[in-house]
């Protein structure tokens, strides 16, 4: 994952293995908690947009590790952190931590490599 700073947005990119694109969807929650377990996830910022990237082969299944991640700081003016909520049920979570309010974004795919891209406006 990489977070970046541009002029008008910070982007946030998650790397796939594969060639399939993600599906995903993300919203703005007051109270983020992980999948399956239901438990808070703590994160950086005053508000929380939550990704969930759909139809993800399980970490173990692709000799990866499981993206339970340290937090990524965001370096730019919108994005205070990414964190991971893990993958549970072919699902990964994300919840981006914003500074300051519900910044507009888009999210879109790139492929060679995969990848979803979010870009979070300043």
């Amino acid at each position: 994952m990489i977070v970046g700073n541009y002029d008008d947005y910070d982007q946030v990119t998650i790397n796939f293995a594969g060639t399939n694109t993600p599906e995903w969807t993300a919203e703005y929650i007051d109270n983020p908690t992980q999948q399956g377990s239901g438990r808070p996830i703590k994160y950086d910022g005053d508000h929380a947009l939550n990704l969930y990237i759909k139809n993800v082969a399980m970490p173990f299944e692709v000799g990866r590790d499981d993206p339970n991640l340290s937090p990524v700081p965001g370096i730019g003016s919108a994005v205070s952190e990414v964190r991971s909520g893990g993958t549970f049920e072919g699902q990964a979570q994300f919840v981006i931590g914003l500074k300051d309010s519900k910044h507009p974004y888009k999210v879109h795919t790139e492929q060679n490599p995969t990848r979803l891209i979010i870009d979070v406006q300043h």
